[in-house]
């Protein structure tokens, strides 16, 4: 084989190298979990696992928070805040994503108002906070079956060891607990959490089927074309 084949075939395999390095693979995501806060309020302690939220990697530079309400017991998360130690995050965005429950609407809490109900029982410092705009039973809330995205610019990396590590902690208030005389509890985020798989948008991208077939065929047709006119 010649050097002007190698160099070919070389060539050949390296663009069949990009195509399987840029096949689209899942985004980066982990689900947490809350804990129940210890304090005489143990109104909605029995509905704690019905709470959660994914932090999904969406772009370089920006992180996903979808909160779920995913029980059976009626319920609605009123307030979200973050104690944000290490400032990871950044520039709050409350609107603009489609996989929004419909009907679920927050705003921004003012600094001034940042009292997270059972936070003093865990030392919580709340950086900032959520509300819903409506509160209530089947308004504005995140209610039983429904769920709230915000986005964050910010290092996917850095967000998830924070959380992990209790830097990042998320607080979440809810209220009208039908187990509890619809009245509310407090829950403070998990530091465990569950890898899964996320799929989003996907931008076509060429099969590794098709770049292997490309290329055996590339080989093929140098081979034969070297085979008809060999060195004298």
């Amino acid at each position: 084989m010649n050097t002007q084949l190698v160099t070919k075939i070389g060539y050949a395999l390296m663009m069949a190298g990009v195509a399987i390095a840029s096949a689209t693979i899942p985004a980066q995501a982990v689900t947490f979990s809350f804990d129940n806060i210890n304090s005489e309020n143990t109104n909605g302690d029995a509905i704690v696992d019905q709470f959660s939220f994914d932090l999904t990697k969406t772009d370089d530079n920006e992180v996903l928070f979808k909160f779920s309400n995913t029980g059976e017991v009626d319920s609605f998360i009123r307030q979200i805040y973050f104690d944000d130690q290490n400032s990871v995050l950044s520039n709050l965005t409350f609107q603009g994503f489609p996989d929004t429950s419909s009907g679920v609407a927050f705003k921004n809490i003012k600094n001034n108002q940042l009292n997270f109900a059972q936070g003093n029982n865990v030392n919580f410092d709340s950086s900032f906070g959520i509300q819903a705009k409506k509160p209530g039973s089947n308004k504005d809330g995140i209610d039983a079956n429904e769920f709230l995205s915000v986005s964050f610019d910010a290092d996917y990396d850095s967000v998830l060891a924070d959380v992990q590590s209790g830097a990042l902690r998320v607080g979440m208030h809810v209220q009208g607990i039908e187990t509890a005389n619809f009245n509310s509890d407090s829950y403070i985020s998990s530091m465990e959490f569950e890898p899964q798989s996320v799929e989003l948008e996907r931008v076509p991208e060429p099969s590794i089927t098709l770049a292997i077939g490309a290329l055996g065929m590339g080989a093929l047709g140098l081979r034969r074309r070297q085979n008809q006119n060999p060195k004298v």
